[in-house]
């Protein structure tokens, strides 16, 4: 039974979906990354860093959800025509 509901979660993977997940990833790691640029995180640097690195990861998730990079990986594949 599960093995069929996954199936049909991962035929579901269309292009729409592609651009709205990457962009919001990268909506929110821009704006991490636009947010750690005030007057606080410049008196706490390893604040910055932190917050910074929370930034970096939402952009990675922009950037793997667009090019199927791990962990998407898997949602490769499943629609045929949608190459990179």
């Amino acid at each position: 039974m599960s093995s069929e509901l996954s199936k049909k979660v991962l035929e579901k993977d269309c292009f729409e979906c592609r651009v709205t997940g990457s962009l919001s990833c990268a909506a929110i790691g821009a704006f991490v990354f636009y947010q750690s640029t005030g007057g606080y995180y410049l008196k706490r640097p390893y604040v910055q860093l932190a917050v910074r690195s929370i930034g970096a990861v939402f952009l990675y998730g922009a950037l793997a959800r667009w090019f199927y990079f791990p962990p998407f990986r898997s949602l490769k594949g499943t629609r045929p025509g949608i190459e990179v």
